[in-house]
């Protein structure tokens, strides 16, 4: 009773598995009460043969039925290697597959029918080793492996949005999916924010139900309507279209050992029939309890010493291997426009059946073997091209001829002569029979092949010990590494053959694609670079950190900037609530800073975050401001050149000469029908390049002038309407002249304005109430001036903020009555529009009603009366825990204002700095992400694209399953 573990999924321990007999013979069977013993006499020396099977499974059989089943675990020793995995048993998790990877390649398929292959994932180089050292994966059955209490519970259900229950009930091999999955669209460089809701198939081989039967005899008490979806064949797809919000078809095929193949086959014919635009395609074996053996003992199948031996005189038989592996297809024109790196062509599938062409059903049939080579090796172009065919090769004295004689009649015989011989081999001499995993492996396998241009070794083989004449059949299998040439063409072509036992055939014709790199001089560096990294939970992050600088420490990353746009743009982020970015002006760099952070506790982000957009109002204006977004950022400098042109209707200003000055005129950044226009383009167009990023405000307010821009940006104000408003506000405001504005801070605006009302009463105006503690007033300028005096020279004198504004007017004053009318009638009515987002008014103090912001009456109240802002950041943050308030404007000016409104923990980003106003909003968007706002990172890198890499890797929580 043998089995083997496989190469294709988690970097864990790289040998296969068997049970081995002891010193006198006996096969242990796992129990906890009882020790099963079956005594095989001396003289047989393996399962091959037939009385061996017999006496042995016979045996096994009956003593297994007179066992309580629930008495079951592992009693054999397994080799010691290092285990990696989701399952809490070392032991257990080697059925994940060993020491290579995740098979995730990436086949898209063309119109013309060809189909294009990317494969990328963990640990690709450590199933290459094996492949090319030649080495034999084989181990002994694990300890407790057949103790379905430790099956797989470590299993971060949480991350895909799996109940504890739900998770308990489910299949390993549903489990392996998943995270194959996942791996699948990662290693892709497809988030699953992008991913959902597209026309994606699912197409599974899937054959062994171990852990149903098993369970289901361990535990009939505990069967509850879970087991019904926990190992249910179907939902093994079908999960996975649930869970990624797939909606092409989605079904598991058995056709036993073909299956993972066939799955190939059905999903690339969807593809090209329509039925959907991409297809996860996959297939799985886990070996969860002894039952099989005894029927493949009795079919005279498995081998004794758990090793497959293709084409060779001691083939007694397959060893078993198990695992997981899932390709992805898409279109290959889709592949080259999402810089998808793209391994090969599928040029060919098929698929046929023996029917009753041979007897019993499981003898494979050499006519219709030869049959399906011929549909796809139908032109000599076909024929004369390939070079190499991946056989099913499972090490049967009956079925290695068979294949062989099938691939030496129409492939191998046929080619032109000058090709020589045909070169054959076989993974399972390897990684063992992967059974439904099979088709997978081999493809693997060949792909890998094709990308470091060698023909790697098949075990077991010699010319003095081969099971074929392969001279006469024109074939040759390797027994040690060789170059693999390309053809004429500078191609190279492969064929994989993969057999059900029930007659179900397939087989994939698959050629390399020779893609163009750009150079490092071709690609273009973006100034500002960021490492983008996020979690469903605080250790994975700090997993994913740890792992990402050990790769660059170790030289498995060597290009920044390809590293940087995968992290942003090429994994999933939206649901991940531990978040966090590295700006990196090197790899040196980006590891120290990953390095040092390990240690450092992660906040995880706020799902349930309103971000309130704040425009700010007069007084924020300075030469040079935002002179390095408008030469950096294309989206902000058209923004300010398209409200400039608007602006022509009205009178000629030149806003980008005015922003890009170099000369100190101070005159014109006090003229209101400058200034204002300047302020009002800057934070447009903020906003503009804010949403370019994918941020999008959930409310917005404005501060005096600032609510004109505040009104388009919420979508109520066309550009033209907040145009014609700038205009008129800012010119007719032009025409007012004297007084001044005073800051008082640090003390009750009540107290303020007692002593307004006793001392300077009609003469000096509350003009901004900003917060409790804070205001503006606005007046004749000795009313100011004398208040000003009196305020310093105070009993609490010293602990005042007091500042005259370096204004021309005393906005929101007395002094702005004479041009109320003139406001009230230029601009009129206002088109409304659909609004975007909440609107809250600093006229009113509360959300937006009918009448607001579309009158000309209204924008005159906007100039007289006094900004309501403390009243308006309290709507906005009305019944809300967790409020993000966003400066909009040239610099900092309400941070304080907001903090002495709400209390400090209130989260305040002001988006621009002077003389780092590009350095400054980058450094915010990164905050904005950190706290949980989605940002469209695509659109951050737009003209940076990349070939995405395999890094950085999510590392999921073990979570026990208790």
């Amino acid at each position: 009773m043998v089995w083997r573990k496989g190469t294709l999924v988690e970097p864990i321990d790289s040998r296969s598995y068997s049970v081995q007999l002891d010193s006198g013979g006996v096969i242990r069977t796992p129990r906890v009460s009882k020790q099963i013993e079956t005594v095989i006499p001396d003289n047989i020396k393996h399962a091959g043969t037939a009385d061996a099977q017999s006496q042995t499974s016979n045996k096994v059989e009956n003593q297994m039925q007179n066992t309580k089943q629930s008495d079951i675990s592992a009693s054999v020793v397994t080799k010691a290697g290092r285990l990696k995995a989701f399952v809490p048993s070392s032991d257990f998790n080697l059925l994940l597959l060993s020491n290579t990877c995740v098979i995730e390649p990436l086949f898209a398929i063309a119109a013309s029918t060809l189909p294009a292959v990317n494969i990328q994932g963990e640990g690709l180089e450590n199933f290459w080793r094996v492949l090319l050292n030649g080495e034999n994966c084989a181990v002994q059955i694990p300890k407790d492996r057949f103790d379905l209490s430790q099956c797989l519970n470590e299993f971060d259900h949480k991350f895909f949005g799996i109940t504890n229950a739900e998770a308990i009930a489910m299949d390993p091999q549903h489990k392996l999916l998943l995270k194959c999955s996942y791996r699948a669209l990662e290693d892709a460089g497809i988030p699953m924010e992008k991913a959902s809701g597209m026309r994606t198939g699912v197409f599974l081989g899937l054959m062994n139900r171990d852990y149903q039967m098993a369970s289901v005899r361990m535990n009939p008490i505990h069967i509850n309507h879970m087991n019904v979806t926990g190992a249910s064949m179907s939902i093994a797809a079908n999960r996975i279209s649930y869970i990624f919000n797939f909606t092409g078809p989605s079904m598991s095929i058995d056709s036993a050992c073909s299956s993972s193949l066939v799955a190939l086959h059905l999903a690339c014919q969807a593809i090209k029939q329509g039925d959907c635009d991409m297809a996860l395609c996959a297939g799985v074996t886990c070996i969860l309890e002894p039952t099989l053996f005894v029927a493949l003992s009795k079919a005279k199948m498995i081998s004794s010493d758990g090793m497959s031996k293709p084409f060779s005189s001691k083939a007694n038989g397959y060893g078993r291997g198990e695992g997981c592996g899932v390709i992805l297809l898409k279109p290959l024109t889709k592949a080259l426009k999402d810089y998808d790196h793209i391994w090969g062509i599928i040029s060919k599938t098929a698929v046929n059946q023996d029917g009753h062409s041979v007897s019993p059903i499981t003898k494979p049939s050499m006519v219709q073997q030869e049959e399906l080579l011929r549909k796809i090796y139908s032109t000599e172009t076909d024929l004369a091209s390939v070079q190499y065919i991946e056989a099913h090769g499972t090490g049967t004295p009956i079925g290695d001829p068979i294949e062989a004689g099938s691939i030496s009649k129409v492939i191998a015989k046929a080619r032109p002569q000058k090709s020589g011989p045909l070169i054959v081999g076989s993974v399972k001499s390897n990684i063992g029979h992967t059974e439904s995993a099979a088709g997978v492996a081999g493809l693997i396998k060949v792909l890998l092949m094709m990308q470091h241009e060698t023909f790697v070794p098949s075990l077991f083989h010699s010319m003095e010990n081969s099971s074929i004449d392969i001279k006469s059949l024109n074939m040759k299998i390797p027994t040690t590494a060789e170059k693999w040439i390309s053809d004429c063409r500078g191609e190279r072509s492969a064929g994989i053959n993969n057999f059900g036992f029930g007659g179900t055939n397939a087989h994939a014709l698959v050629r390399q694609y020779a893609q163009s790199k750009r150079s490092k001089s071709q690609m273009i560096s973006k100034p500002h670079q960021y490492f983008v990294v996020s979690a469903a939970s605080e250790i994975s992050l700090k997993n994913i950190i740890e792992d990402t600088a050990e790769q660059i420490s170790a030289g498995k990353i060597s290009d920044l900037q390809s590293l940087l746009y995968t992290s942003a743009c090429r994994r999933s982020h939206l649901k991940h609530k531990y978040r966090g970015v590295f700006q990196a002006s090197s790899l040196a760099d980006l590891q120290e800073k990953l390095t040092a952070s390990v240690e450092k506790k992660t906040v995880p982000s706020k799902t349930d975050s309103k971000l309130v957009f704040v425009f700010c109002g007069n007084g924020v204006a300075y030469q040079g401001m935002c002179k390095q977004l408008l030469k950096q950022e294309p989206v902000f400098r058209q923004e300010i050149m398209k409200i400039e042109t608007l602006l022509q209707s009205y009178r000629s200003l030149d806003l980008i000469e005015i922003l890009e000055s170099e000369s100190e005129k101070s005159t014109e950044l006090s003229d209101p029908k400058i200034v204002q226009p300047l302020l009002f383009a800057i934070q447009v167009a903020i906003v503009k390049l804010l949403k370019h990023w994918g941020i999008s405000p959930d409310a917005v307010l404005g501060h005096s002038i600032g609510e004109v821009a505040a009104a388009h940006c919420s979508g109520l104000l066309s550009l033209e309407d907040a145009v014609k408003v700038i205009h008129y506000r800012s010119s007719l405001q032009c025409t007012v002249t004297g007084g001044k504005m005073l800051v008082v801070s640090n003390m009750a605006v009540s107290g303020v304005l007692k002593i307004v009302e006793k001392s300077h009463l009609g003469r000096v105006c509350l003009a901004a109430y900003n917060s409790s503690q804070s205001c503006a007033l606005s007046g004749d300028a000795d009313d100011i001036d004398r208040l000003h005096q009196n305020l310093g020279n105070s009993a609490s004198g010293k602990k005042l903020f007091l500042r005259i504004l370096d204004v021309p007017a005393a906005y929101h004053s007395h002094k702005m009555d004479p041009i109320l009318s003139r406001v009230k009638e230029n601009i009129g009515s206002l088109q409304a529009h659909h609004l975007e987002t909440e609107l809250f008014s600093t006229v009113t103090g509360v959300g937006f009603c009918s009448s607001d912001f579309l009158t000309g009456e209204y924008w005159a109240k906007n100039i007289r009366q006094p900004v309501e802002f403390e009243q308006a950041v309290k709507s906005a943050a009305k019944n809300k825990r967790n409020v993000i308030f966003v400066e909009i404007g040239p610099k900092r000016s309400l941070q304080r204002y907001i903090t002495e409104t709400l209390g400090n923990d209130v989260t305040v980003i002001p988006l621009v700095q002077p003389d780092k106003d590009h350095e400054t909003i980058l450094a915010a968007v990164s905050k904005l992400f950190e706290l949980g706002v989605k940002v469209d990172w695509e659109m951050f890198y737009k003209g940076f694209e990349t070939e995405p890499i395999i890094f950085p890797r999510y590392q999921c929580s073990k979570s026990l399953l208790i």
